[in-house]
């Protein structure tokens, strides 16, 4: 009897320990986006002369898509922008979104520690404040020691979302799933931070994962 309550009290100190150690998981804490819910406070990228705030979001979806066979490369991104493919139930689409903010540091929790940065196609379409209005939205977290090099799925701190045309449907990070963002240039803070991205996400809301392509990113940095 001795024998097996000590096989009992070993067991639950193993399990203890696990759940002590185990490293959170991404998706643990990324379904909530990481778009402010309020305005932010500082000077915000110009947006009144992008072409993309003038025409119906429709118009440019159904001008933007086009078949797996006959893509097209995308162009440079112009400044405070994020340009990308996006392939989702074998349709590929390409989008170009303006930054909303520059990249600001958050210190929310240990997890969500960081550089943030967040792309609209059109911030009137949205309510800030309820996620379930958020559509064609990326945001991206980058560690606070962010510099030139790789990030993946499995890099600490390390956060992307993309809000496609179904509204509140969030694809994020998973360690299933292979995603590389790539930072080219970090000026640091009132510099600018160029990159390109791709890989697979996924969402708890929907089976059908998200591929993202060719993407490529220049914004700057509070």
């Amino acid at each position: 009897m001795k024998k097996f309550f000590m096989i009992l009290i070993l067991i639950g100190i193993g399990v203890s320990l696990y759940f002590f150690f185990k490293k959170p998981d991404k998706t643990d804490i990324a379904h909530k986006s990481l778009m402010p819910d309020t305005a932010s406070n500082e000077t915000a990228p110009d947006n009144t002369n992008d072409e993309i705030d003038n025409k119906p979001l429709e118009e440019i979806q159904s001008s933007n898509a086009i078949k797996n066979n006959n893509k097209e490369d995308i162009k440079t991104v112009p400044e405070n922008s994020i340009t990308f493919a996006v392939v989702l139930k074998g349709e590929y689409n390409n989008y170009s979104y303006k930054a909303m903010n520059n990249f600001t540091k958050i210190t929310a929790s240990p997890q969500l520690t960081g550089y943030t940065a967040s792309f609209v196609a059109n911030i009137n379409n949205i309510n800030l404040s309820d996620q379930s209005t958020y559509n064609n939205v990326v945001s991206m977290m980058l560690p606070l020691d962010a510099g030139p090099g790789a990030y993946n799925e499995k890099s600490d701190n390390f956060i992307f979302q993309y809000i496609g045309a179904n509204k509140g449907i969030l694809y994020t990070l998973d360690q299933s799933g292979s995603f590389d963002l790539t930072i080219m240039e970090w000026g640091g803070p009132g510099g600018r931070a160029k990159g390109t991205f791709s890989g697979k996400l996924l969402s708890v809301e929907s089976t059908d994962p998200v591929y993202i392509q060719d993407g490529k990113f220049d914004i700057g940095i509070q």
